[in-house]
């Protein structure tokens, strides 16, 4: 958050000579995290694995580079950078393409009249037009969640559920069942057209 201040207490006083750098351990707290898939481009062809975790420990996590391993084995993830979170606030921490998952995102967008008015001199004809964009998801057997990163669209009303809305935009999730699956997200937007009856020339 723009202003806000973060600051640390250290248990014990550090001593550090003039010429040399010291790395302080300044906090130790376990998060609740969840393992998922994340799209942030629909024009690429794997998705992001991707770590969301809330901060519960009560203060401000400051921007930093988190170093990502398993928690099973221990095996080392790949690098993630996170952005500063106030608490409670949860963030994505994309990793690594998952190679695994294909993508592939068609557009189409189709119109259509909805109501007809007649007014003096002219015919009014209001129409709904509506841009649908599907993503295709091949997991290969996979079972993960997935979030969708898309842009918000001016002057037209998204027709899918919003699961969060923030400066990335709007985030659709869904849970894949390791099957093949088509996302569909669809804007709406009303259009009008005005026809003149005559010429009054």
């Amino acid at each position: 958050s723009v202003g806000m201040r973060v600051s640390f207490t250290v248990p014990a006083p550090v001593s550090v000579r003039g010429g040399e750098t010291a790395n302080i351990p300044f906090l130790d707290a376990a998060v609740p995290t969840e393992r998922l898939w994340w799209v942030q481009d629909l024009s690429a062809r794997h998705p992001l694995n991707a770590v969301r975790l809330r901060n519960t420990t009560g203060h401000p996590l400051p921007d930093g580079l988190a170093t990502l391993y398993d928690a099973q084995g221990g095996a080392y993830l790949g690098d993630a950078e996170i952005r500063m979170a106030a608490p409670d606030e949860t963030r994505l921490l994309g990793y690594a393409r998952d190679r695994g998952v294909l993508l592939t995102a068609a557009t189409r967008d189709s119109e259509r009249p909805v109501r007809i008015e007649r007014r003096p001199g002219l015919v009014v004809v209001l129409t709904l037009r509506r841009e649908e964009t599907a993503l295709a998801v091949d997991p290969r057997g996979a079972r993960d969640r997935i979030a969708v990163d898309l842009p918000r669209r001016p002057d037209a009303e998204p027709r899918f559920p919003v699961a969060m809305e923030g400066d990335f935009g709007l985030r659709h999730e869904a849970t894949l069942d390791g099957a093949p699956a088509t996302l569909r997200f669809a804007w709406e937007r009303e259009g009008r057209t005005e026809m003149p009856l005559w010429d009054a020339g």
